[in-house]
């Protein structure tokens, strides 16, 4: 399965995370989560343009905004929570329904790589470009076509016919640094490594992955 790069079909990492972690929340009326909500609607304006518009467009509907809105209209009528707690069980219910049914086995980050133009992309947007015959445009190539296996070091350089780098530093090189990194290479030792591509939504969730910032 391909990577669906439409934002209107697919439910940004992010945004899922986002739900999870209010949804943890087991006094959404508390104080302490008002302060929380509050920061996480600033958090939201301080990202891209892109993933203020995916996670809002989750969020605002399914409980985080939803919530906010309600406590505030509390606030400034005199209202009682107790008028309003319906409404709080319903965002609650509209976003645990939302974790349930989400696709799960959807590709929600997928690396391209352009052996022509040594381009590497992360759901079509471009990451690094490699140099031909050079150990990171040689292990990563290695890497692609061998997805999911452990792999190691002395076994890639006689595959490649040529002496390496240490594998931290190539991986580095080719700009998988922190959450990519964390993402798309679990294992990178002195000796070994392992590359996984496609992500789907089930992997990211079961291996509790961070959201890429793309």
């Amino acid at each position: 399965m391909s990577i669906n790069t439409d934002k209107y079909k697919i439910v940004p990492h992010a945004a899922v995370l986002l739900v999870q972690k209010i949804l943890e929340k087991t006094e959404p009326l508390a104080d302490t989560n008002v302060i929380y909500l509050e920061h996480v609607s600033r958090q939201q304006q301080n990202t891209s343009k892109t993933f203020v518009y995916d996670s809002r467009s989750t969020i605002e509907y399914l409980y985080g905004v939803g919530i906010l809105h309600e406590i505030r209209r509390i606030k400034n009528d005199g209202r009682t929570v107790e008028d309003w707690k319906y409404k709080v069980h319903f965002y609650r219910s509209k976003a645990i329904d939302f974790l349930q049914n989400l696709p799960l086995d959807e590709n929600i980050y997928e690396i391209t790589y352009d052996d022509h133009m040594r381009e590497i992309k992360i759901n079509g947007k471009l990451l690094t470009k490699t140099y031909f015959g050079s150990d990171t445009d040689m292990l990563f190539e290695h890497v692609y076509t061998h997805p999911g296996i452990l792999l190691g070091k002395t076994s890639i350089e006689v595959a490649i016919d040529q002496k390496m780098r240490t594998l931290a530093a190539i991986v580095k090189d080719l700009k998988f640094v922190g959450v990519y990194r964390e993402v798309f290479f679990p294992v990178v030792t002195k000796t070994q490594i392992k590359f996984v591509n496609p992500i789907t939504r089930r992997y990211a969730l079961e291996n509790h992955l961070p959201s890429l910032p793309l």
